[in-house]
């Protein structure tokens, strides 16, 4: 998991925070996150060069770290949701940020499922109502309450 680390370990370089946001992700990979070389962000983290503010923004919208911590090693590296994710949840964005490529394939396939429950739900709803009227009708029986459950709790 890529934790970034508490205020304690304060660092004087903002090539330092930098290295400690990157966690065990390749430079390469970081950079690709953020539009950088592997280079750039290699002498960006050995104090080589001013990190430009697009750059320290970018950092801190992609890997949700204070500005205020990235900039100035002060206050907490994170944000308070941070403390309020699960160790899942930190585990799937440690491995989304490893590989950012993968981030629109993702959304799509959370999308797609979302669909694809509606349409169950919507599915079992329609079955649930036509059973409820032949049942009224005198023509069938009930559906099992386990269906009815599920209609209802998705």
């Amino acid at each position: 998991m890529n934790t970034i680390g508490t205020s304690q370990e304060k660092s004087e370089h903002i090539g330092d925070r930098i290295v400690m946001v990157r966690g065990k992700i390749s430079q390469g990979r970081f950079g690709e996150a953020l539009n950088l070389t592997r280079r750039q962000v290699s002498t960006m983290e050995r104090g080589e060069v001013l990190i430009p503010s697009d750059v320290c923004v970018a950092i801190h919208r992609k890997f949700g770290v204070s500005l205020t911590w990235l900039l100035l090693g002060e206050g907490q590296p994170t944000y308070a949701l941070g403390d309020k994710l699960t160790e899942e949840e930190r585990e799937f964005i440690d491995l989304a940020r490893r590989a950012p490529e993968t981030l629109p394939l993702i959304k799509k396939a959370i999308t797609d499922s979302y669909a694809v429950r509606d349409a169950i739900n919507e599915l079992i709803s329609s079955v649930f109502v036509i059973g409820q009227r032949q049942i009224g009708a005198g023509t069938t029986r009930r559906l099992p309450s386990s269906v009815e459950h599920d209609a209802v709790a998705a």
